[in-house]
């Protein structure tokens, strides 16, 4: 006898009852479509492990054993009337039926074509090459690279396949041929979109359930009518009975032996391999082991306690949500008994040899972490850092954006104010890029340290930008908390690009990272703020913006700059139109630093006001930066536009505002400013170096940069210049590998005109 049908789930519901009743002939229907489904399913199923090798058991034993689960974590009295038992039970069948290679019409041809695949290949890419991999990368990929991406891909998409198994014919591998799981055409057409969708569902997040699920539907027609569907709870029960069966059913020993498992995968077998079923005590379940884990096993045991953490936490949301429900009825077991603490685990699930302390690095106090790491303790006291930093997150967002919508690449636009109300002084930074979910907001976004770039919900919340090739700027997700630099109230509007506008939400932070945040709904004015999707930042300023502290005071100077000016130092190269206090047009276009004026290029990079850009020190730099020259890299992509200064003549350089001795170069990362770099007047674009993006390197040398150093000796030579001078612009060509041609040069060289870190491969010439 099958174990299912020992299980009082399928006693009180399928099977065959005592004495006459009149809907017998309807159950008889249901429990013969039934066992002809899961027929069906078992030769489906147990291609799983061909595809998963390193999975644990989903085959028609783990099936199977859910019904039995049901009855321990719901209690044997739970009310589900036959029509529900159906549904449920079909859930079970298809719910990880689609990670198997058989569900898809082209195998794996048709998985490899899928957005999923090709994303999670971007990352097994990115993470061999450190960048986010080219077209050719994807054709030249390994297998290992691809096996593992598919691995990645059946995982995330095997609940969504799980929808349409019911309804959709499943294929053959000939493509001549093809049948269905559920061969009762009628009760395919009165349950077959229910059973999907609840079994979809067990991969969704606990706050989807309500909004996409329904509570009771009506019994279908021609069915008793107290046999209606509750899907909401079905759902609950799926999710519950499926997160609870951890035991030796799904990690038989004689596979595990068999297969050549990963490390991680071999700590979820053997833990599994060693627990007994679990019993319920009250509210409680209750996990044992047959077995103690040896010093060996410890990191199995760990990943025990992890496990059956997770449970826990399932059962609890869980039971949270059928408390709430009006009509519903709470599962009996609500809780996992011992996970509290290690220690109290051991006493069910022992240990032998050794003791689980849980040693693991924690952060008790996160708040005081976010303003020492998040703030002037990581970042100095660079009031510039926050507005940086908050740029940085707009272009990220406005440059998705473009890649989802096949957008124009100098398409969107980032909006920096500062304003005054009856709070005070405030600084506004508005995009319109992809916005977020209430998922993020709440998620990577408050998680410090956590990146939403290329991880797994970005990937499920953002399909295909991984696949794209699409890099983000921002990677270590501390950028946002820089913001309680400038002050401590702020808040964040925010909507995604394809939401409703009743879906924006606001979340507001009264006393910085110390105090818990408000998240609300977004009242009419807010959702105005971002009608076309994207975030809007308010920080109220601590300091007014031209006080002693304020963000304007740059280089403490005894001026101060206004808000445009400071716009253009610090984002000289960007590539998204930046506006500043709802100007009319852009102060700075999309990429327009390759294309403008060079003079005009040197006044943004240093942040000359219009008043001063006609003086004779600007003059004088103006004829500079007619030798300012594009520089492109063997593949002919532009890294930079600049031209060579030498740093002795940079130190007789004097702008009123500004310290003697300020450098003309500067080396950018996401077209922002990063470091300024000696030897030359103009931009490089650079890679980050650090995480607080102090220090970054010029992402090119070698050749193309000697090419262009060449180039520059030449254009100096024409210049009505002194022999010294020529000197100079002969001795910094010579370091950046270049030829001098006809300057005069020494054959002792002095070291230390410009960084050479980065131009280690740069020929030395004497």
């Amino acid at each position: 006898m099958h174990e299912f049908k020992n299980s009082s789930l399928w006693k009180n519901t399928l099977a065959i009852q005592r004495g006459n009743n009149p809907y017998d002939g309807i159950r008889e229907r249901l429990r013969n479509a039934y066992l002809n489904f899961r027929e069906k399913v078992k030769p489906v199923a147990a291609e799983i492990h061909r595809d998963l090798p390193e999975f644990t058991v989903h085959d028609i034993t783990h099936i199977d054993a859910l019904w039995g689960i049901v009855d321990t974590v719901s209690g044997e009295d739970y009310p589900i009337n036959p029509a529900e038992a159906f549904v449920l039970g079909g859930a079970f069948l298809v719910h990880d039926l689609g990670m198997a290679l058989a569900t898809y019409p082209g195998r794996l041809d048709d998985l490899e074509k899928t957005v999923g695949w090709r994303d999670a290949l971007a990352i097994e890419l990115k993470a061999e090459l450190g960048r986010a991999p080219t077209d050719d990368d994807f054709e030249q990929a390994s297998h290992n690279a691809k096996r593992r991406a598919t691995s990645t891909a059946l995982r995330e998409a095997h609940a969504r396949q799980a929808e349409t198994l019911v309804t959709e014919p499943i294929k053959a591998a000939n493509g001549d041929e093809e049948f269905y799981l559920l061969e009762d055409s009628k009760l395919r057409e009165c349950f077959g979109w229910q059973i999907g969708r609840i079994a979809h569902s067990h991969w969704w997040s606990i706050e989807e359930l309500a909004g996409k699920l329904r509570g009771v539907c009506g019994a279908p027609a021609g069915f008793p009518c107290d046999w209606t569907i509750d899907e909401l709870k079905l759902a609950c029960i799926l999710r519950a009975a499926d997160a609870a069966h951890l035991d030796a059913r799904r990690a038989p020993r004689i596979l595990r032996l068999l297969r050549k498992l990963p490390i991680e995968s071999a700590k979820h077998w053997i833990f599994q391999g060693k627990l007994s079923q679990p019993r319920r005590d009250s509210d409680y379940l209750r996990f044992t082991s047959s077995r103690p884990f040896l010093v060996t096993e410890a990191e199995a045991w760990w990943t025990c306690f992890d496990s059956l953490r997770m449970v826990d936490d399932e059962l609890s949301q869980v039971d949270a949500l059928l408390k709430e429900k009006k009509d519903g009825k709470r599962l009996a077991a609500r809780r996992v008994e011992g996970v509290s603490d290690a220690d109290r685990l051991r006493k069910y699930i022992p240990v032998k040899g050794w003791r689980p302390v849980d040693t693991r690095i924690r952060v008790t106090d996160v708040a005081s972490l976010v303003v020492k790491l998040g703030g002037e303790q990581l970042y100095g006291d660079d009031k510039t850092v926050p507005l940086r930093e908050l740029i940085q997150n707009a272009i990220d967002a406005v440059r998705a954006r473009r890649v989802l919508e096949e957008r124009d690449e100098k398409w969107g636009r980032i909006d920096v104010r500062l304003g005054k109300d009856e709070q005070g002084h405030w600084l506004e930074i508005q995009d319109n890029g992809i916005g977020m979910s209430e998922r993020v907001l709440t998620g990577p976004f408050l998680d410090f340290g956590t990146s939403f770039w290329g991880s797994e919900l970005m990937r499920a919340e953002l399909s295909g930008l991984a696949g794209s090739g699409f890099e983000s700027y921002g990677q270590y997700g501390i950028g946002f908390f820089s913001v309680f630099m400038l002050g401590e109230k702020v808040r964040v509007i925010t909507r995604r690009y394809d939401a409703a506008a009743e879906k924006t939400v606001v979340l507001e932070f009264a006393n910085g990272p110390n105090s818990r945040p408000l998240l609300r709904v977004a009242d009419e004015n807010e959702q105005g703020k971002v009608k076309d999707g994207g975030t809007c930042v308010r920080i109220y300023l601590d300091s007014p913006p031209k006080g002693d502290n304020g963000l304007l005071r740059i280089h403490s100077s005894e001026t101060c700059w206004d808000i445009k000016q400071l716009c253009e130092w610090l984002c000289p190269a960007i590539e998204v139109d930046l506006y500043v206090n709802d100007s009319p047009s852009p102060v700075i276009s999309a990429l327009d630093w390759v294309e403008v004026e060079g003079a005009d290029l040197v006044a943004r990079i240093i942040g000359v006001p219009e008043h001063l850009r006609s003086s004779d020190c600007m003059g004088c730099l103006n004829k500079k930066a007619r030798r300012i020259r594009l520089l492109r890299d063997s593949s002919d992509n532009i890294v930079g536009r600049a031209c060579v200064f030498p740093e002795e003549l940079q130190e007789y350089i004097n702008v009123s505002g500004y310290p003697p001795g300020f450098r003309l170069g500067v080396v950018t990362v996401g077209g922002l400013r990063c470091n300024r770099i000696n030897g030359i007047m103009g931009i490089l674009i650079g890679k980050s170096t650090t995480v607080d993006r102090s220090a970054a390197e010029p992402i090119f040398n070698g050749e193309p940069l000697a090419d262009w150093a060449t180039e520059q000796a030449k254009l100096a030579a024409e210049e009505n210049l002194s022999p010294g001078t020529l000197h100079n612009y002969a001795q910094t060509i010579v370091f950046l590998g270049g030829s001098p041609n006809e300057l005069p040069i020494t054959k002792h060289l002095r070291v230390g005109l410009v960084h050479t870190d980065w131009l280690k491969s740069a020929r030395i010439w004497t």
